[in-house]
């Protein structure tokens, strides 16, 4: 009944994210806070560290997989 309604007044609708969106978001928001983490203590001491940026590499493929595969 609501849709229809919404439809009648011209409303217009979105479909409803997937859950699997708010946790891939929620992985990617925790990624880009690593990358800043990782760049700051590289700025403030002047060096990088490489492990860290290779896993962090490492995760954004496998989101990046994850999204593809929608």
């Amino acid at each position: 009944a609501q849709f229809v309604r919404n439809l009648i007044m011209g409303v217009k609708m979105k479909p409803r994210q997937k859950k699997e969106w708010a946790e891939l978001l929620r992985q990617m928001s925790a990624i880009g806070n690593n990358i800043n983490q990782i760049v700051y203590m590289a700025e403030l001491h002047g060096l990088t560290d490489e492990q860290a940026l290779l896993s962090v590499q490492e995760e954004f493929a496998k989101l990046k997989q994850q999204i593809e595969g929608f």
